[in-house]
C-alpha cells in the first residue's frame, strides 16, 4: 500500500528516475537498480480517497527532469480511484489531493477504477485503466489534453476472448511499435490463475488480443518453481534486442519480482536460471 522508489540506469531506455508501484527493474541482462527503504508515499497523502492505500501504477518523464506518476489510491472502505504524483528531480514524490479520474458512467467501473497506464499520443495523453464491477476487471480508456483532467471513453479491450483470461483483464504497460501503433500489456485471470497476455492497436482506442500458441504471451512457471502458480503485473521495455519483461509471480504462498526476456523474432520469453543449475531464479524476494 506504499510507493517505493527504484532509479534504474541504462543507456538510453531507462535514463530518468522511475517511481514503480509494482515490478520494474533487473540486475541481470545489464539493468543496474538502486532500491531505496521507506515510504515515499504513505496513508492519506492523497487526502481521505489514499486512508487505505497508495500505489504508483504508471510514471512519464518530462523534460524539465521531473516526473509525472499516476497512482490508484484506496480509501479505508476498500474503494479505489485514479490519483496523480509528481516527482522533482530527486526523486521525491508529491501527490496531488483527492481523485484526478474516478471513472465513467458504464456498468464494467461501477465499483471502481485503478491500475492506470498512462501513454502520449500526439498532442494528448491516453490513459488505459481496470474498471471493476463486483470482483471482475475489465480494461476501459480515458483522454486528456493535460493529463490532469480525464474524460472517460468507455471499454478498451473485455475479459472473455479466451479460457485463461475470461474472468478479469487489467493493464499492465505500453510499448511503442515500429508502425507507429502500440502493444498492451496485461494480466488476465481465469478464476484461478494469473497469466500475462497482450493487444495492439493502430490508434489507442481499439484493442485487438495478440495470437500466441496458448493464448497468452507469458505462462506459469514449471512445477515446484517460484512462480508455478501465476503470474501477472508485467513491464515491457522493448530495444533492438528484444522484449524485457519484469512481473510479478507466485508460488501459491508469496509474490516476487522475476524477469524474463524474448529476443527479437522469437515466440517464447526465456526466463534466467542460477548459475550452475536450471532452476529459474527470481530477482527480489
Amino acid at each position: 500500500t506504499d510507493a517505493f522508489q527504484v532509479r534504474g540506469e541504462h543507456t538510453g531506455a531507462l535514463g530518468a528516475p522511475l517511481i514503480p508501484g509494482l515490478a520494474f527493474a533487473a540486475i541481470s541482462a545489464g539493468w543496474s537498480v538502486e532500491v531505496i527503504s521507506g515510504a515515499w508515499l504513505d496513508l492519506g497523502d492523497a487526502g481521505s480517497d489514499s486512508s487505505g492505500g497508495i500505489r504508483v501504477d504508471s510514471v512519464l518523464p518530462e523534460t524539465d527532469g521531473t516526473t509525472t506518476a499516476w497512482t490508484t489510491l484506496t480509501s479505508r472502505s476498500g474503494q479505489q480511484v485514479i490519483g496523480l504524483a509528481t516527482a522533482d528531480e530527486g526523486g521525491h514524490l508529491t501527490a496531488a489531493q483527492g481523485a484526478v479520474f474516478s471513472g465513467g458512467d458504464g456498468a464494467f467501473e461501477r465499483s471502481g477504477v485503478s491500475h492506470p497506464v498512462v501513454f502520449e499520443d500526439g498532442d494528448g495523453y491516453r490513459m488505459l485503466y481496470a474498471g471493476k464491477r463486483g470482483s471482475r476487471y475489465t480494461i476501459g480508456l480515458a483522454t486528456s489534453d493535460d493529463g490532469t483532467s480525464w474524460t472517460a471513453q468507455g471499454r478498451a479491450f473485455s475479459a472473455g476472448g479466451s479460457d485463461w483470461d475470461r474472468i478479469s483483464v487489467v493493464p499492465n504497460s505500453v510499448t511503442p511499435l515500429s508502425d507507429g501503433g502500440w502493444r498492451l500489456w496485461y494480466s488476465g485471470y481465469d478464476g484461478s490463475r494469473w497469466r500475462i497476455g497482450s493487444a495492439t492497436s493502430d490508434d489507442g482506442e481499439n484493442w485487438t488480443g495478440d495470437s500466441a500458441p496458448r493464448g497468452y504471451q507469458f505462462g506459469l512457471g514449471e512445477p515446484g518453481t517460484w512462480d508455478d502458480s501465476g503470474v501477472k503485473d508485467a513491464w515491457v521495455v522493448s530495444d533492438d534486442s528484444g522484449e524485457h519483461l519484469w512481473y510479478s509471480g507466485f508460488d501459491g504462498d508469496a509474490w516476487r519480482i522475476g524477469y524474463a526476456f524474448r529476443a527479437n523474432g522469437e515466440q517464447a520469453f526465456t526466463r534466467p536460471v542460477l548459475a550452475g543449475t536450471d532452476d529459474p531464479r527470481y530477482l527480489i524476494d
